[in-house]
């Protein structure tokens, strides 16, 4: 983050002092241990004083699998004359806002880095795993008077010190030059000793600079010099868990140019695609929850968008059609012998067992009817998409048949005589979620598909009984989540910023109300 880093923030009661942006930790762009920058703590210790730099961890969704706790690790590079004694405390908190005691540490130098390892058991709480702790806390030691700077690079938690080497060497296999960026792919690793892959840029040809760090899971990178027109040169090399760094990879050169609207929106296209195509869960070829995340969590719903990207992507010819046939041959061979609840799938599915994957809590361990829709609208796109006259591409159109008819939807009405569709089934806790589904919302689609079910369907008349509910059920399910009564009979009618609103509450809802459908 440019300027200062959203997840801090400071405190201070003169005549102390920290430095802040808007109440946050400035970054610095030009120091730093990892590229592109670090924090700056930029402070005065005074007594009758006190300032505090409180650091969050950020909590990423899906991102919940982490190593055993048993230190703490950061980066520190202290200006000269700021010593061990005018270094601050260190303190964590906990889940439960309990905050630790007090650490303190030495420098044996300063104008270089120095990585700074606490045991956690020097903190007095016990601390597992990193979620059970919510911040890292520095605040002020002394009272010299006097201003002192360090800049904090890659603050992280360890679960061991020794670290391995990597083999693998790094290999740049493309560099490709857009209106003012350049995307840089290497070959996918494979070595689970490098921790990241760190990327150097040079304007000169010579002269090579860090200018970022990227993940392992992902094989690329994109830099964007906010210039066209322009050549560059990169390099690469790979990190271990203690930084220490390979050899540089061979360069690769691309420039930046003028694009028109055309391949600028090819571009983008392309790169959605790539979330689907590179990003997807190994086992299934679907789509992951969230990237960096649960490697093995596919999202149910968010593989029927996946699919649709897949489709888009081989028509774009982004894959060649025989790729895609083999990713598709992979996805419906996984979906065939995935957990089902009536035919339903869940909301998460575990890539390895292919079992349910409660994310959401111990009910959530069942059919998901909406993520199922989502899904089957990706599917059946995909069936009438692969129809050449060849027995792979006949399998996977058979394949996606036998999932299309075998979902129960008639059954997710939980009752013969229901007026609704439910959007969840348990199988050792049943119907407890109790969500019945009501428009307008993201939903539509169950009905539709439901009512054109060609083994399980539903009566038509359940998209006015249900969907369109006019009832006082339907009414009070709006009005709870849109905060206003317009709109609560389904039917609007009103006009709002000079648009007029045809059905919905008066606020609209997300975009993805239509979009999803």
């Amino acid at each position: 983050m440019s300027e200062n880093y959203f997840y801090t923030k400071t405190t201070f009661r003169s005549p102390s002092f920290i430095k802040n942006k808007d109440q946050k930790l400035p970054v610095n762009e030009n120091i730093f241990f990892t590229p592109g920058n670090s924090l700056q703590l930029e402070y005065v210790n005074a007594a009758n004083g006190k300032w505090d730099a409180i650091i969050y961890r950020p909590e990423i969704r899906a991102q919940d699998h982490f190593k055993t706790v048993k230190y703490l690790s950061f980066h520190l590079y202290s200006i000269q004359g700021t010593t061990s004694e005018s270094l601050h405390e260190i303190q964590l908190m906990s889940v439960d806002s309990v905050l630790s005691k007090k650490c303190f540490f030495q420098i044996t130098k300063t104008n270089s880095w120095k990585q700074v390892i606490i045991p956690i058991d020097s903190f007095g709480i016990k601390i597992k795993n990193a979620p059970d702790i919510t911040t890292v806390v520095f605040s002020q030691r002394n009272n010299d008077g006097k201003k002192h700077t360090v800049y904090i690079d890659d603050i992280e938690f360890l679960s061991s010190m020794p670290a391995h080497e990597v083999t693998e060497q790094p290999i740049i296999t493309e560099a490709k030059g857009c209106v003012k960026h350049i995307d840089i792919k290497w070959k996918s690793i494979s070595d689970t000793a490098i921790k990241y892959v760190k990327i150097y840029r040079a304007i000169d040809e010579k002269n090579y600079q860090p200018i970022g760090i990227q993940l392992p899971i992902i094989s690329r990178y994109a830099d964007f010099t906010g210039e066209t027109g322009k050549s560059y040169s990169y390099k690469i090399s790979f990190l271990n868990s203690n930084y220490q760094e390979t050899n540089l990879s061979a360069p690769v050169s691309a420039q930046t140019r003028s694009m028109t609207d055309d391949e600028i929106l090819s571009m983008v296209q392309e790169a959605c695609f790539r979330y689907y195509w590179e990003g997807a869960e190994s086992n299934s070829g679907l789509a992951k929850e969230d990237i960096p995340g649960r490697e093995n969590m596919i999202a149910i719903g968010a593989s029927g968008f996946g699919i649709m990207a897949l489709i888009v992507g081989t028509k774009r010819n982004f894959i060649t059609r025989e790729q895609s046939v083999e990713r598709f041959t992979k996805i419906v061979d996984f979906l065939e012998k995935a957990e089902t609840f009536h035919g339903a799938l869940p909301h998460f599915a575990d890539g390895p067992t292919k079992k349910v994957e409660p994310f959401f809590g111990s009910r959530d361990n069942g059919g998901d009817l909406i993520e199922t829709s989502f899904l089957m609208q990706g599917l059946l796109a995909a069936r009438a998409y692969f129809n050449r006259d060849n027995e792979k591409e006949k399998v996977i159109s058979d394949k996606i048949t036998q999932m299309w008819q075998r979902v129960e939807w008639d059954w997710y009405k939980q009752s013969p005589d229901s007026k609704f569709l439910f959007w969840h089934w348990s199988p050792d806790k049943g119907w407890v979620i109790n969500h019945n589904l009501i428009g307008w919302n993201e939903t539509m689609v169950a009905y539709l598909l439901a009512i054109a079910s060609p083994t399980h369907a539903i009566p038509a008349s359940m998209y006015y009984t249900g969907w369109a509910n006019q009832e006082s059920r339907g009414q009070q399910y709006r009005s709870a989540w849109g905060g206003t009564k317009e709109g609560s009979m389904y039917t609007n009618g009103d006009t709002y910023f000079g648009i007029k609103l045809d059905v919905g509450v008066s606020n609209g809802g997300p975009l993805f109300f239509t979009h999803y459908s």
